[in-house]
């Protein structure tokens, strides 16, 4: 072929054959020898290494070359998705792995908890017939609205209420002064598997001390001066001591000698609040709602220290002052029933 400019050669518009010659210079040979022909297929092969070519973020570099060169582009792609990535990392979330795990392992934490929901099976019922500590009378009532005794430095009171009606109790004017209901029967062993909801407000939350629950206690079951609310019985409930240093309401169970105390998480105010306390012939746990219906603070779970399996309990809600002024408890629900 006579001699032609490159610029005068007849284009090949498509994708060379690997056999295809292209002309090179050789800069490793001498100027006389510099001129070869290589194929396609060699030209291509360059100095790519599928072992260091996995390929880069933005305008990273290694050692065979920048993102946009050949061997960079000529990575092998399942090495990519190889690579270690964290779940922060994708641009769609802030969670991490360990909070990943956290919400997929089935435990209780804090961007999560699993209980049950407020509202209670069939068959619950709203307990009646209360007598009070230290009274010698009995009246009988269903609901806890409708008619209650208290010790005789205490009144009580029916109120009806946006959260609907309840039954006001209020301590006397005297430090140690009590207002209390309790059952009059204890129909109840933990081997039945009780369970009671607790719907309650507080007027004010300093010098006072408060506890809702179960109890085998003839009296209130409250002792405010120490930091013991609950003194030498077996029960469970939810508490609130301030000589006691409480700042929040605590969950509290006793085996007869000795208590088991955690914090609810749940700051003390005088909002109506819900608890609900399930008791196993081993366990007690311990969960607080709004009144709305919606769970707060941390569930709990006591197992140390528990009620006797065979000791009856009642039910029993109130509050004993720590000063001069009256203090007040309003029970608008006491539900109980069995697992």
């Amino acid at each position: 072929m006579a001699d032609a400019k490159l610029s005068a050669l007849t284009e090949l518009a498509a994708a060379p054959a690997v056999t295809d010659e292209v002309y090179i210079r050789d800069e490793s040979e001498a100027a006389s020898d510099e001129s070869k022909r290589i194929t396609v297929a060699n030209l291509l092969k360059g100095d790519l290494d599928d072992a260091t070519s996995d390929p880069l973020i933005d305008a990273d570099s290694a050692a065979d070359g920048t993102e946009d060169s050949p061997a960079r582009k000529d990575h092998v792609h399942p090495k990519h998705h190889a690579e270690a990535h964290t779940v922060a990392s994708h641009s769609d979330t802030t969670g991490t792995g360990a909070e990943l795990d956290e919400l997929t392992d089935g435990s209780e934490s804090t961007l999560h908890t699993h209980v049950i929901g407020l509202e209670l099976p069939k068959g619950f019922s709203q307990i009646g017939a209360v007598t009070a500590k230290g009274s010698t009378t009995a009246l009988g009532g269903w609901g806890l609205s409708e008619e209650a005794v208290t010790e005789t430095d205490a009144s009580s009171a029916r109120i009806v209420s946006s959260e609907g009606v309840g039954l006001q109790q209020t301590t006397g004017t005297s430090a140690g002064n009590d207002a209390f209901w309790a059952m009059s029967l204890e129909p109840f062993t933990t081997q039945g598997n009780p369970i009671i909801q607790f719907k309650f407000a507080l007027d004010i939350t300093t010098l006072v001390a408060l506890f809702g629950g179960l109890t085998s206690a003839n009296d209130s079951a409250i002792d405010a001066e120490t930091a013991d609310p609950m003194n030498t019985v077996h029960g469970a409930g939810i508490t609130f001591n301030t000589p006691g240093g409480d700042t929040n309401f605590m969950f509290s169970s006793i085996d007869g000698t000795t208590e088991e105390e955690t914090d609810s998480d749940v700051a003390v105010d005088t909002a109506v609040h819900y608890v609900r306390i399930t008791f196993t012939a081993t366990t007690v746990v311990f969960q607080m709602f709004t009144a709305a219906g919606v769970a707060e603070g941390t569930q709990r779970t006591h197992s140390t220290r528990v009620p006797g399996s065979t000791t009856t309990l009642r039910a029993k809600a109130g509050i004993e002052t720590q000063t001069t002024a009256a203090r007040n408890l309003t029970t608008y629900e006491m539900k109980l029933g069995m697992a």
